[in-house]
């Protein structure tokens, strides 16, 4: 009976210190995260419509997410370095006493055989100089010392900021005419993505390709401004090196008002990548043709097992020649055309899987 209630309170006991252990240390996933750029193109002509104001549209300017872990940093244990001399002794000490006390108990419960208390403690006595003294030439032999260094590593909620696309060792500061959105927190975020504008055109009645105006920054270690490749900017300090997907999706077809430009498709090319600080190059989509209707997503960046950590920029354009005509809108000659100005946006989403 009391044999049976012991191994009920080990049970117990291993189950209360398997939930503190659970408890203590859960589990985060991130599963995506999204990003929202502006897309704009202003037509002209001599229609009697009276032209609407040139001034950008007022775009509600999103909010970050605020985590309750964004104050967190890597930091160290407090315990480093830890070093002391330890008894070789101590471990026999502990094991003789665990021993000896096992074979007392099994000697005083034995009913069929009787044993005095004398022999009892010779017993004891001889198994007790075993374990304390096995090889006395060992422990002349040397002397020993050992310490310990450990580090702890908490997950990273702060944004990262923009980079040069041509020189990511650089930070800079973009700017646009439309409202910028803040990157996204989290060990695995969208730092930032272009707002894409196309300009004033006179309005024609033949298929015409306008081409997207590169992004004006500028360098925060030199104050310098000027023109980059349109560009998205993502990082991954998870540190699992376990992959994402980058994707952009269409928010609907470039409208003005009540009017809208039916067939017009928008196109990214030349995808670059660069990183300052990572050689594990993830895959970048060189082609990417979006839905006007907003009914599926296209991939940007694939980043397989073992590929991407660090920050990533996909730059649209190897070089600022390149970059002028890598990001455009085709409108067909039979697209019907009003002056106006035309808006549309784009949601990046960056996934925790590469599949």
């Amino acid at each position: 009976m009391k044999r049976g209630l012991v191994m009920k309170k080990f049970l117990l006991t291993s189950l209360l210190v398997l939930a503190m252990f659970l408890s203590l240390f859960p589990q985060k996933m991130i599963q995506a995260s999204s990003y929202d750029s502006q897309v704009g193109l202003t037509l002209t002509g001599e229609q009697k419509e009276p032209k609407p104001s040139q001034n950008p549209p007022n775009v509600h300017k999103p909010q970050p997410i605020e985590d309750p872990n964004a104050d967190d940093k890597v930091k160290q244990s407090g315990i480093l370095p830890h070093t002391g001399d330890q008894s070789e002794l101590l471990y026999p000490l502990c094991g003789a006493v665990l021993l000896t006390g096992l074979i007392a108990f099994w000697l005083l419960k034995r009913k069929k055989r009787k044993h005095s208390k004398a022999k009892v403690g010779a017993m004891l006595a001889v198994i007790l100089a075993i374990s304390l003294f096995p090889i006395s030439e060992k422990v002349a032999a040397k002397s020993s010392t050992s310490s310990k260094a450990d580090i702890y590593y908490a997950s990273n909620f702060d944004s990262t900021n923009p980079v040069d696309p041509n020189d990511p060792g650089n930070e800079v500061v973009p700017h646009s005419d439309q409202p910028i959105m803040p990157g996204t927190p989290g060990p695995l975020s969208i730092d930032f993505a272009s707002n894409i504008q196309f300009g004033k055109h006179e309005i024609s009645g033949k298929t015409e390709t306008y081409f997207a105006e590169l992004t004006s920054v500028t360098v925060k270690k030199t104050g310098i401004t000027k023109k980059v490749p349109n560009y998205v900017q993502v990082t991954d300090n998870r540190g699992t090196l376990s992959g994402y997907r980058l994707t952009v999706k269409q928010n609907g077809q470039l409208k003005s008002g009540s009017n809208v430009l039916k067939g017009a498709e928008i196109k990214f090319l030349n995808s670059t990548l660069k990183s300052a600080g990572s050689k594990k190059y993830p895959q970048s989509v060189n082609v990417i043709a979006l839905d006007p209707n907003g009914d599926s997503s296209s991939d940007v960046i694939i980043a397989k097992f073992g590929t991407g950590p660090g920050t990533w920029v996909n730059a649209f354009g190897g070089t600022d020649a390149q970059a002028r005509k890598s990001v455009q809108v085709v409108l067909p000659n039979e697209t019907k055309k009003v002056a106006g100005n035309y808006t549309t946006s784009l949601t990046w989403e960056l996934i925790d899987s590469p599949y």
